[in-house]
């Protein structure tokens, strides 16, 4: 795959070149102008089927890595704000009595309701509760953060792959116009050397 360095020499000398041929309007030098249309047109060819390969290869459209770890540091973040609620929750807890913990540990869905008509959990017990929803939580944040990382790695490959995918189809569309452009003067040395005939 040529680079975009590569491309852009290639096609700056064609350009030149097409340019210098193209000042002189004799009908001899259609023939080497013809021959640069060719090669140019072969390295169009080529570039567009490399551009092909490339695309079925990669399937650049249904890249959904970036996607995945934007969900995923979402989630991260969900996870240690709930981590951060709870080490406030177990804070605050640990200066309250048994009554106000199994009022609060109820509301917050970590006790069931029908738990009052027992007896009340001891703030200790429910410092122990909190305690294991953090750590919980703590292993949820670490399978999320690898989990992220494995997709960060896939959407920088996914970033790769678009740069050179675009720096092809820019190779494609240098070629295309350089093409154009040389058999263009084609066209009009041709007509400049019907001219000359007809006089």
């Amino acid at each position: 795959v040529l680079s975009a360095d590569a491309a852009n020499a290639i096609t700056q000398a064609l350009l030149v070149y097409a340019e210098e041929m193209g000042m002189i309007a004799d009908q001899s030098n259609v023939v080497p102008i013809t021959q640069q249309a060719n090669r140019i047109r072969e390295e169009l060819l080529k570039t567009e089927e490399r551009l092909k390969l490339f695309k079925a290869e990669h399937q650049v459209e249904s890249f959904v890595a970036a996607q995945q770890v934007q969900q995923l540091a979402n989630r991260v973040a969900d996870i240690e704000t709930e981590i951060n609620l709870c080490e406030k929750l177990r804070e605050y807890l640990a200066e309250a009595d048994d009554k106000l913990v199994t009022r609060t540990l109820i509301d917050l869905g970590f006790l069931q309701e029908d738990v009052r008509q027992d007896s009340n959990v001891t703030q200790k017990e429910g410092l122990e509760l909190i305690d294991a929803k953090l750590e919980s939580l703590s292993i949820q944040e670490k399978a999320a953060q690898a989990v992220k990382a494995i997709w960060q790695e896939k959407a920088y490959l996914d970033y790769q792959a678009k740069e050179q995918m675009n720096t092809l189809e820019q190779d494609a569309q240098r070629f295309t116009c350089l093409y154009n452009t040389v058999v263009d003067r084609i066209k009009r040395m041709d007509i400049d050397a019907d001219t000359s005939t007809a006089k």
